[in-house]
This record gives C-alpha cells, sequence and structure tokens, in this order.
C-alpha cells in the first residue's frame, strides 16, 4: 500500500507486496432468535509485511522471508436476541485464536510472529426501541510482540465504545463515544492511539426511483 512504500518518516519503497493462498472451513447457523458461527482456516503467506522498530523511535515495513510463513486460527461468534414489545436486544459474543509462525518447520517451538494478536475477544450488546438504538461494544487485544526476540512487547488492552443512533426515515444520526475509559494503548510500537474521543454522523440516503 501507500502507506508501506511512502510513509514518512519510515516507508519502504522497495517493499514486495505480500502473496498468500486462504484455505478455509467452517459451519454457521442462523435463526430469528439466535446464531452461531466457528470457522477454521489456514493462510499461508509469501512476503509476509511486518513494521518494525528502528532508530529514532521510527518502525519500518519489512518483508518478513520470500519463504512462506503460515498463520491460522480459528473465528468463534454467537448471537442471541431477546424480544419483548417494541424492544430488542441483541447480544452478540466472538472470540478469534490466530497463531502466526515464520515456518512451517517447528511450528509449535516458534514464537508468535510480531504484530499478530494470539487471542482476540469482543462483546457487543444492542438495545433496539422503535427508531432508537444504543449498542456497546467491548474489546480484547492481548499482547503482541514488536520483533522477533519476543523480549519487547506492546501491552493487551481492553476497549469500550458506546454509540446513540437515530433512524428517521431517509436520515440518520449517531453520537459516537470512544475509547470510554481513555485507555492508554497502541496498535503500532511509538504510535500512541487517541484517548476518550467523540463524534457525531449525520447521513441522508437518498432514493432514486425511476
Amino acid at each position: 500500500t501507500l502507506n508501506e512504500r511512502f510513509w514518512s518518516p519510515g516507508g519502504n519503497e522497495n517493499i514486495k507486496p505480500e502473496e498468500s493462498i486462504h484455505l478455509e472451513i467452517g459451519i454457521n447457523k442462523q435463526t430469528k432468535l439466535w446464531g452461531i458461527k466457528n470457522h477454521v482456516y489456514i493462510t499461508p503467506t509469501k512476503n509476509l509485511v511486518v513494521w518494525l522498530p528502528a532508530a529514532n523511535n521510527v518502525v519500518v515495513p519489512h518483508n518478513l522471508s520470500s519463504k512462506y510463513t503460515l498463520l491460522c486460527g480459528n473465528e468463534f461468534s454467537a448471537n442471541q436476541t431477546l424480544i419483548n414489545k417494541k424492544w430488542r436486544w441483541v447480544i452478540i459474543e466472538s472470540y478469534h485464536l490466530n497463531f502466526a509462525r515464520a515456518s512451517w518447520i517447528d511450528f509449535g517451538q516458534q514464537e508468535q510472529l510480531p504484530y499478530v494478536p494470539l487471542h482476540r475477544a469482543s462483546i457487543e450488546i444492542r438495545v433496539l426501541y422503535k427508531s432508537f438504538t444504543l449498542w456497546y461494544l467491548h474489546q480484547y487485544q492481548s499482547a503482541r510482540n514488536t520483533d522477533f526476540s519476543n523480549l519487547e512487547k506492546l501491552n493487551w488492552y481492553t476497549l469500550g465504545n458506546l454509540v446513540f443512533q437515530w433512524d428517521y426515515k431517509q436520515f440518520t444520526t449517531g453520537l459516537h463515544l470512544n475509547n470510554l475509559y481513555n485507555v492508554q494503548y497502541q496498535l503500532m510500537a511509538v504510535r500512541p492511539m487517541p484517548g476518550f474521543n467523540a463524534q457525531i454522523n449525520f447521513t441522508y440516503h437518498l432514493i432514486y426511483k425511476k
């Protein structure tokens, strides 16, 4: 992408594009009141791109290897719906286990690749009443390595987001309260993410009829 090639400071114009094969098998079941999904996948990837720390607090993208690395894991999610007259409650849980190793050999003995969290989980609760929606999303992400020594790590974190939304005909407005607990976290080394912040969205849907 343009970020990998030309980000300043830290771009790498010699970066090669990733190549991968994705194989996935799973089961899905959805009814009016509940649903379940479980998928197992394997993704051999050539020229995997990782951002690694360099001098002066700069991170630079590198191709991990011209050989195939291996990513495999399991994605599980479930949802339940409760309906009571004009109210509707929707609860969604998900868990993602992702193994990432530098090669196929000695898979179980190798450390997790940089910037790939082993565990991710979330729970989402939505409350709907007429044209109003309130939902809360809580996310967890485990610690991540930032280099191949596996000595430097980014800490695990949890985030909470809250959204109020009102839909009226073709008009939608919403108030988003992000990072409710003002968590100090980083997705990439030396690049802190925003603390608590809010945004207001207005959307108007144009409908064209012939």
